[in-house]
């Protein structure tokens, strides 16, 4: 729908007859509907009436061409435009009421900034980026520190790092994996006085009674146990650290 805008008293208004092509209907429905509900329509409220010298400086200043022997127009306001598609009340009205609230009667208005201004608003911009940026930061930190201790304290984890540790002291020794574990894990029971047969024993039945199946509950190993237990990873870790510092020239 394509306007030409109209403005009276600093505000927008429509004629009758953009009105009713807007509306789909006659002028002259717009006018009967407006007499009949006379009483509810306000003047300077939901239409302006123009007469005389008003008229006449109005005809001089409108682009649209406008009857001469014309003497009386009518301007509706958007409180106006509201009260004729209730009128009518056709699907069509009210859409077009939509269509002139949003584009005609409060059209958006470009954002005027002087240069101190403009410097102003950027620089406060940037302020709010950076919060939000240290905040992105700080929320990604906690996730890698959460990560990490997750990690740490995952027994598969763990587990592997142990793996990576003994595959070093095998390099290193040229001794079978099997020995070097053996000595590992004599050196964990008498420094902790646990039998790690008789973990490795007792985790089979948890983990049997949780559900898991048997083959895989029997496979479980010493290493398992030591994993599933705190106080033996953190002496085992010792120990293990104590191999790879003599055989393997450090950490």
């Amino acid at each position: 729908m394509d306007l030409t805008v109209i403005e009276h008293g600093n505000q927008r208004v429509l004629m009758t007859q953009q009105l009713a092509e807007g509306y789909e209907t006659e002028s002259q429905v717009i006018t009967n509907n407006f007499n009949r509900n006379k009483e509810r329509y306000q003047l300077g409220k939901h239409y302006f009436l123009l007469e005389g010298e008003e008229l006449a400086a109005f005809k001089t200043t409108t682009q649209i061409d406008l009857p001469l022997k014309l003497n009386k127009l009518y301007l509706w306001t958007d409180k106006g435009t509201l009260l004729h598609a209730k009128s009518l009340n056709t699907d069509k009205a009210w859409e077009v009421y939509d269509m002139l609230v949003e584009s005609y009667f409060q059209p958006k208005q470009p954002l005027r900034l002087t240069p101190n201004e403009l410097i102003l608003s950027l620089a406060q911009a940037n302020v709010v980026f950076e919060k939000r940026l240290d905040s992105i930061e700080a929320s990604q930190e906690k996730v890698s520190k959460a990560i990490d201790t997750l990690s740490k304290s995952n027994p598969d984890h763990w587990q592997a790092v142990m793996k990576h540790q003994i595959g070093r002291i095998v390099a290193s020794t040229g001794m079978a994996e099997t020995k070097v574990r053996g000595f590992l894990y004599r050196d964990l029971e008498q420094e902790t006085n646990c039998n790690l047969s008789a973990r490795v024993t007792k985790l089979q039945e948890r983990l049997k009674k949780a559900g898991v199946t048997y083959r895989k509950a029997m496979a479980t190993t010493k290493l398992d146990a030591i994993a599933h237990e705190k106080k033996l990873r953190l002496a085992f870790e010792v120990i293990v650290s104590r191999y790879v510092a003599k055989y393997c020239d450090g950490f």
